[in-house]
């Protein structure tokens, strides 16, 4: 009989143990993201409803909602030219090599490319 509450009562602290250590994010999981971009809720745990991602959520709250046009919505050909500032100098090795129809035509290449992403995508406004 001695054994058998002893078992059990392992068997509870084990249970304990585990349970005290399955967080999978956020501070309880070691600073860790969740996977696919879900939500992590106030109590460490991932998902993608509200219970997760509303009130108490540590990260990947939201997901920024998706820019209406293409790439060239949101970099327009001034944009290009002060991101590649150099690019008509005779002296730069890419001199003539960067234009903006050809990134726009290569952006459309690849779909949503520029478009998606999450909120730890830096945006250029």
């Amino acid at each position: 009989m001695g054994n058998m509450k002893l078992f059990t009562l392992m068997l509870c602290l084990l249970a304990l143990l585990l349970g005290a250590y399955a967080e999978q994010c956020g501070m309880q999981g070691g600073g860790a993201m969740c996977p696919n971009g879900l939500c992590c809720s106030q109590y460490g745990w991932c998902g993608n409803t509200d219970t997760y991602c509303g009130t108490g959520c540590q990260s990947q709250c939201s997901t920024p909602s998706a820019p209406s046009g293409g790439v060239d919505s949101i970099i327009s050909s001034h944009l290009f030219d002060q991101i590649l500032k150099h690019r008509h100098d005779r002296r730069c090795a890419g001199h003539g090599f960067y234009t903006y129809d050809a990134f726009i035509a290569a952006a459309h290449s690849f779909n949503g490319f520029g478009t998606t992403g999450d909120h730890t995508v830096g945006v250029l406004t």
